[in-house]
């Protein structure tokens, strides 16, 4: 809290399109619509004291794909992420603003 406001992040998963996004191998499992690997967003929300909620767009985690080793060393992975984790991580430092075309 600050200011008297209160700060909430929504985390979702979404297959829509993202940086280095594949394909995933088709299963007995898979859903009709896509195949499309998913990834987490997070979406800010700011509730003031008066009660006013303030939403922002969703970001995409960047790091999520990348796997970090006991030296710092930083290996890209496809993973499809459905649920996020809290535990303590290794990250990588952030990279260089990537932009997608619409």
């Amino acid at each position: 809290m600050d200011d008297g406001k209160k700060y909430y992040f929504l985390i979702f998963s979404s297959a829509r399109k993202y940086p280095q996004s594949f394909q995933l191998p088709k299963t007995s499992l898979t859903p009709a619509i896509s195949n499309q690997s998913s990834q987490l967003y997070m979406a800010p929300i700011v509730v003031d004291t008066a009660g006013n909620i303030t939403t922002y767009p969703a970001v995409y985690l960047w790091n999520q794909d990348i796997s970090v080793d006991a030296n710092g060393g930083a290996t890209i992975q496809k993973t499809s992420n459905l649920t996020p984790a809290w535990n303590d991580f290794s990250i990588p430092p952030v990279p260089k603003p990537i932009q997608i075309p619409r």
